[in-house]
């Protein structure tokens, strides 16, 4: 009795947040007409440039090095300023955003992010730059066939579902979103999302290369879908070539990617197998960093609430004859259980958690990780207890040896870090088995 309850208060919890979610957007019919055309992005990104001179900290950094107030040509000009990464954003949030009536009116919410470095960043976003962001997004879909007003199944990375949620999945109506929990779901749960899935008519898949592939490599009765999966979009994680062919393999479903991230400073759309940077959003530059490689460089001139000027992603573009032709961006990776299942988006321990500088998981043993990160100082007792909290949220077969801060972390050939380094032996796997 007392489980039904809690889960009537929390289905009802969701579909008053999916409602303040529709009123955020204005509804998914409606959001293109937030996307800016041409004639007036110049009006926009001059309008950015001249509140960038009255912001604490941007105000001074224009000053330092010298940048012309009044310019017909601010692309240019910011060019002016260095490039600046995560570490130097954090330092300066406070001064970055500052409280008060016009951030209320603007609709000013906190969003938390680890990104592809592991590094937790708090900054906040307007109403306005959401819906924009939002639309950004829709309009690559809707032009790809994506049937957005349609219910769709989310295999998110975060874990929504409480530990004491007995399903592994819950609908969303005010959203027209079906949730599933990754972390929990088996083959045994088929049945009854099979169900859910004819049900609702649910054609389109949205996640995580990650978790794509994952749920449907774990989801085993495909046969009995009415209605075919045709669209699966992804973003935020690098999608294989193989990977792709995989899942249209297994689907014969659409692959519709994007790349983009929480701070809105580089939104590149993937189309017949070209990348298309969205200037509707952001300035975006590549940076040469080594051979064909270039960082991918952004300014978000669509969020006055925290503007990141000449921000750098973390993530490297492979560009030839000026055409990028790959994106280097997370390389996520997984925790294997003593199970036999597949720990997905173990970046999300550390999100919003603004100590660490960059962090790593290090699995030697089927039961145990050690966490290592970059810090200035120590994780508090909190911040670790955060971290223990999501991590019981994924899973019960895992525990954290230790947390151990160091100077550097192990990174791949294109200068990312790898969000987790596994060392099992035959040994290990045997015996923990």
């Amino acid at each position: 009795m007392i489980l039904r309850v809690r889960s009537f208060i929390l289905h009802v919890g969701l579909e008053l947040y999916g409602l303040i979610l529709s009123f955020d957007r204005l509804g998914m019919k409606s959001l293109s007409r937030y996307k800016p055309t041409e004639q007036n992005i110049d009006s926009i990104l001059s309008d950015f440039y001249d509140s960038l001179w009255e912001n604490k900290f941007w105000g001074k950094e224009l000053r330092k090095y010298g940048l012309v107030r009044n310019t017909e040509d601010v692309g240019k000009e910011l060019k002016k300023l260095p490039i600046y990464d995560k570490e130097t954003i954090k330092k300066n949030a406070k001064l970055i955003h500052q409280k008060s009536i016009k951030s209320i009116l603007r609709g000013d919410r906190i969003s938390k992010t680890s990104g592809s470095t592991g590094s937790g960043l708090e900054f906040f976003t307007s109403r306005n730059f959401r819906r924009k962001q939002w639309s950004t997004w829709y309009d690559h879909w809707v032009a790809e066939g994506v049937p957005v007003n349609s219910y769709r199944l989310w295999l998110g990375g975060k874990n929504i579902f409480p530990k004491w949620y007995p399903k592994p999945f819950f609908v969303v109506r005010s959203t027209k979103t079906l949730y599933v929990n990754i972390y929990k779901y088996s083959a045994k749960n088929d049945r009854e999302l099979i169900d859910m899935l004819n049900q609702y008519e649910i054609r389109w898949i949205h996640g995580y290369p990650s978790t794509v592939t994952e749920f449907v490599n774990n989801f085993s009765d495909k046969a009995s879908l009415k209605s075919r999966i045709d669209f699966v979009t992804v973003s935020s994680e690098n999608m294989t070539t193989e990977v792709a062919g995989w899942l249209e393999g297994q689907l014969q479903a659409k692959i519709v990617e994007h790349y983009g991230q929480s701070e809105g400073v580089a939104n590149i759309s993937r189309t017949r197998n070209r990348w298309k940077v969205d200037a509707e959003l952001s300035l975006v530059e590549f940076v040469h960093e080594v051979d064909d490689l270039f960082k991918i460089v952004g300014t978000g001139y669509q969020n006055k609430s925290f503007p990141f000027v000449r921000y750098y992603t973390g993530d490297l573009a492979e560009v030839i004859d000026d055409k990028v032709k790959r994106i280097h961006g997370r390389e996520d990776d997984f925790v294997l259980l003593a199970s036999g299942r597949k720990l997905l988006r173990m970046d999300h321990l550390f999100k919003g958690i603004v100590r660490i500088e960059g962090s790593q998981i290090l699995q030697t043993s089927l039961r145990e990780i050690e966490i290592k990160y970059l810090g200035v100082t120590e994780l508090s007792p909190s911040d670790k207890e955060l971290i223990y909290g999501r991590l019981r949220g994924m899973t019960n077969e895992l525990k954290i040896k230790s947390f151990l801060r160091v100077n550097s972390l192990i990174k791949t050939k294109s200068g990312k870090v790898k969000t987790v380094i596994r060392q099992l032996n035959v040994s290990t796997n045997t015996k923990s088995k």
